[in-house]
């Protein structure tokens, strides 16, 4: 401590006595009035201005009660008035009764009323005034047993009998064992100067009742609501102990506002009130200095422990009213207060900068304790002093305020450090999320073309690791955009694109991804959502994105069970419910879990949940920046109900009434008019979208290109279309309601290749995992939406040219097919007509002549169509077959069933068929066999048929025939496969069993 600390301290405690002498000087009494041998004369003095003590010798009779009139046999004992009377008793002891005498002489025509005010009187007192009893205090009695103890205050009003007041006091002390009889001065004077003496000195104890009591409430505010520290309990409940202390002591108001009150009651009052606040300001003291840096030793936590059983005990006897060993009282009363100087000590190191308060406050406490000391022994006239107190507690004040200053400017330096430290993880979250996307698309990336390239290689342990993986990897995924959102959400660069949109096909959308991220739950996702439902004013990805992170949040804290979603109109407001039968959540987490960075506890452990908690935070932000709310209702193992509102469209009424036309007539019906370039002019292409006006709007774009565009609202409708007729194109919205676009992109890939028909999708999302579903399902290509007409008549060019390219590709490749005649034929050929020049001439000339059809329909430029007829095709395939019965005789037999319809099928394909099951099929056989040729009808189909008796195939090279992929299977059937699947038809079906012989069909639509 520096020498500044000595000389406050000093200069305090000289202040503080000035102050005391100033008070005591300036409250001597002018009048000095003493009673002599039991006469106190005031004849003489006038009006008393101010009360007088009625101090002095006064006649008393020992062991006796003298009513008014009565004489004693006894000669009265003079008896100084105030003192203890223990002089008066043989054994010097307080116990005993007796009567007190004061005759007071004032003018005989004074008609004054006065005021006497009796202090402390012990144990039961009883007056008498000039023969009257005016009042008595307990019960007065001559044993223990009898006596009934009471010495509250007391007031009489006493008027002047011919210029004489006689007093007789009966007065009884069987109980307090250290004083008895009248210990304090009696105060004497004109009624309203002695009542405004009496009432000056109420006064400065109830102001500093008020004021202690005050500092009681707000620090056990302080501690109720904001701090919770032990120090500030301490402290409200010492300074109601001081407050309940004050009004006990001294003037004794507690008895005065509360006359119910039992004089036992209140003298165990006076006993634990005292002693608690003794006991509390030590345990203040304690709590502030006992922290965690700076704890007590294991013997200092023993000692007070044995001072808080001890004082313990002491409460329990005070209040079952148990008689206290004397021992006991002064080893409490030392032991107590014995370690105060140690923590005083304590507290100087750890408090240095404002200890000098709290020092200050006890040296005042301490002096108004000795200060009381001596005014009860020594000056027991003196009126009330408040000031030490009142010092004191201002100090404490001001040790609090200024620690609260201090930690307030703790708090703010704490708080900028935590802000920057905040900034600095926020920035390196960001960064390391941008910088953790690539690596992980990699990964990501790397494990997708394992699993889908080494599929047959792969155990099914291993394929469920690598989805596990995957599965985990889009965890991350979704993770890493939460952290970017999180910070665009903070800096405030957020903006909302509202526009009018329809709630369910964002809600199909988000089950679709679920489902393509594959949680690996026995979770149904189910909706009750109208197709009807009112259109909300939002934006259409943030939409998506709270809707995904709500049910997928109830997917992860679910194992089995149905997540419902369900959507209402209230007061002009959407409200949408996700509901789950998942684990639930306690009241403490549901209060949390909208906070970023908090979520619910209870639930981690056992789902296998966690991330960082910032989901909910930023789908609540979400929310209330379009304008609603959102809130939870919940219960452990019952599950969860997440409820959100958002506004309704303000053209809602509008846009609901949009006539929207017959959509079977519409998804039928081509383009009325097509003014454009004759390259585009027999390219169809179907446009599917739920929203009637996107597709007119995607109609007049293709249109003006010279497109046939048919267009269809539904998934459903689409599929119907596509199974009836052959298209280019496939353009489809990704949201629609019951099917969204991806899953009719997977229902199309089933009966089509990405070659055969190519798919474009319309998407008002471009993130990663959205993109990735897309291609995932099949698509070939996307276009965001707003459509931009550039970007999308250039997709759709592409997709289109590259559709043609390829179909060109497997013409010309079946042309090539057929030109690539085995020499060997024509040898074969040619030598077989030779030799029927010398045998047959006829059959040489009929030999020549289905040898002439033959080169003649092989070589034909009507080979590059996509089609010819049934009968140019039969005419190839007679010949052929001729020329090979021809060769080899009864080795070949063919038998034709042919059914007289008109059919366009795809040029060279029973012909390859037919030489197909010639060569590899009957004439791997030394014995031959039979080649059946099958043509049959349908109400909607024709169905052709290619079967034989040969040496058939095994199943793995069928497989490897129907595989587009595969390059390695050659090309005469696989090419037919292709042709057929190009114009719309299921392909080639190989039915083949080794020994035994194979069937091919295939089927043309009529």
């Amino acid at each position: 401590m520096n020498k500044k600390f000595w000389l406050i301290v000093p200069f305090f405690i000289v202040i503080l006595i000035a102050f005391r002498l100033i008070w005591i000087d300036s409250n001597q009494r002018t009048y000095t009035v003493t009673a002599e041998n039991g006469v106190i004369d005031l004849r003489g003095m006038g009006d008393l201005s101010e009360d007088i003590l009625l101090n002095g010798e006064w006649q008393f009779y020992a062991e006796e009660f003298i009513t008014p009139g009565e004489s004693s046999k006894k000669v009265p004992s003079l008896i100084q008035v105030p003192a203890d009377w223990q002089e008066q008793f043989s054994g010097n002891t307080s116990y005993g009764y007796g009567t007190y005498r004061l005759k007071i002489y004032l003018d005989r025509d004074d008609t004054n009323i006065y005021r006497l005010y009796a202090k402390d009187i012990v144990s039961a007192s009883r007056f008498f005034v000039n023969g009257e009893e005016k009042v008595q205090l307990g019960k007065t009695a001559t044993n223990r047993k009898q006596e009934e103890v009471d010495y509250r205050p007391q007031t009489l009003q006493l008027e002047s009998k011919a210029g004489e007041i006689e007093l007789l006091i009966h007065v009884s002390n069987f109980h307090s064992l250290k004083t008895g009889g009248i210990i304090q001065p009696m105060k004497f004077g004109e009624w309203s100067a002695a009542e405004r003496s009496v009432f000056k000195e109420y006064g400065w104890q109830l102001a500093l009742m008020s004021i202690i009591c005050l500092h009681s409430v707000y620090s056990f505010l302080i501690y109720l609501l904001f701090s919770r520290r032990k120090e500030m309990l301490y402290l409200a409940l010492s300074f109601l102990s001081v407050a309940i202390a004050i009004a006990i002591a001294d003037d004794k108001l507690l008895l005065y506002f509360f006359p119910e009150i039992s004089f036992a009651t209140w003298s165990k009052m006076n006993i634990l009130v005292y002693s608690g606040a003794a006991y509390l300001v030590v345990l203040y003291t304690r709590a502030l200095v006992d922290t965690v840096k700076h704890p007590f030793s294991k013997k200092g936590r023993y000692y007070f422990r044995i001072i808080g059983i001890g004082y313990g005990i002491f409460v329990m006897l005070t209040l079952l009213s148990v008689e206290i060993d004397v021992l006991f009282l002064y080893a409490l009363m030392i032991l107590i207060p014995l370690p105060t100087p140690f923590l005083m000590y304590r507290l100087s190191k750890r408090e240095k900068e404002n200890f000098i308060f709290f020092l200050l406050a006890a040296i005042s406490l301490m002096s108004s304790t000795i200060w009381g000391l001596y005014k009860a022994q020594v000056m027991p006239e003196l009126p009330y002093y408040p000031f030490d107190m009142l010092i004191s507690i201002i100090l404490f004040g001001l040790f609090w305020f200024k620690r609260f200053f201090m930690e307030t400017e703790k708090s703010h330096n704490l708080a900028a450090s935590l802000q920057e430290e905040i900034q600095q993880k926020d920035e390196f979250l960001a960064n390391t999320s941008h910088e953790l996307r690539n690596p992980l698309h990699g990964i990501l990336n790397i494990t997708q073309t394992i699993y889908d390239s080494e599929q047959d290689k792969l155990s099914h342990e291993t394929k469920r690791n690598l989805e596990t993986l995957l599965s985990v990897g889009r965890q991350m995924t979704i993770i890493l955009n939460d952290l970017l959102d999180r910070e665009h959400l903070k800096d405030d660069k957020f903006r909302l694109n509202q526009q009018n949109i329809k709630i369910l096909p964002v809600l199909i959308n988000v089950f679709d991804t679920l489902t393509f991220m594959k949680e690996g739950k026995s979770v149904l996702l189910e909706h009750s959502i109208p197709v009807q439902f009112p259109n909300i004013k939002a934006d259409e990805n943030r939409i998506y994105q709270i809707l995904l992170n709500l049910v997928h949040n109830a997917i992860k804290f679910s194992t089995e069970g149905t997540v419902h979603v369900s959507a209402e109109v209230q007061n002009k407001m959407a409200v949408i419910r996700v509901s789950d039968e998942g684990i639930g959540m306690s009241p403490e987490d549901a209060n949390i879990i909208f906070k970023p960075y908090k979520q619910a506890e209870s639930g981690i452990a056992s789902t296998g949940g966690g991330g960082l908690g910032l989901g909910l935070s930023i789908c609540k932000q979400l929310i209330e920046m379009h304008g609603g709310e959102i809130r939870v209702e919940t219960k452990e193992e019952k599950g969860s109900t997440f409820t959100f509102t958002l506004p309704l469209s303000e053209d809602q009424q509008q846009k609901d009434n949009i006539p929207v036309p017959d959509m079977v007539q519409q998804k039928l019906e081509l383009t009325d008019s097509v003014s454009s370039p004759a390259n585009n002019a027999t390219e169809r292409i179907l446009v599917v979208d739920d929203d009637p006006m996107n597709l007119q709007i995607i109609k007049q774009m293709l249109k003006a290109d010279g497109y046939l565009v048919v267009t269809c609202t539904s998934a459903k409708e689409a599929l119907k279309a596509i199974e009836r007729d052959r298209w280019s194109l496939v353009i489809s919205d990704v949201m629609m309601p019951y099917m969204s676009g991806y899953e009719l992109t997977r229902e199309l890939r089933k009966g089509f290749l990405m070659a055969e028909l190519p798919i474009l999708l319309l998407t008002a999302r471009t993130q990663q995992i959205d993109i990735q579903m897309g291609f995932e399902a099949g698509a070939n290509d996307y276009v965001r939406k707003p459509v931009e007409k550039i970007e999308l008549i250039m997709r759709v060019r592409a997709l289109t040219n590259l559709n043609q390219t390829i179909a060109e590709r497997i013409q010309m490749e079946a042309a090539w097919l057929q030109a690539q005649i085995h020499p060997h034929f024509l040898f074969n050929t040619l030598n077989t007509i030779s030799a029927l020049g010398e045998i047959d001439p006829e059959k040489m000339v009929k030999l020549l002549d289905k040898f002439g059809t033959y080169l003649e329909q092989s070589f034909t430029i009507q080979n590059l169509a996509s089609t010819v007829s049934l009968e140019k095709e039969l005419e190839l395939v007679e010949a052929y077959i001729y020329i090979e019965k021809q060769r080899y005789g009864d080795r070949l037999q063919v038998e034709m069933d042919i059914a007289p319809v008109q059919v366009e099928v795809p040029p060279l394909s029973i012909q390859t068929l037919v030489e197909n099951a010639v060569e590899h099929g009957v004439l791997k056989r030394p014995e031959g066999g039979t080649v059946w040729i099958k043509v049959s009808e349908r109400d909607d189909a024709v169905d052709i048929s290619i079967s034989d008796n040969g040496l058939g195939m095994e199943q793995d090279l069928v497989t490897l025939l129907q595989d587009d992929t595969n390059m390695q299977a050659g090309v005469g059937l696989p090419n037919t496969h292709k042709r057929l699947r190009q114009l719309g038809y299921s392909g080639l079906t190989i039915d083949s069993i080794p020994n035994i012989g194979t069937v091919i069909q295939f089927s043309i639509k009529r």
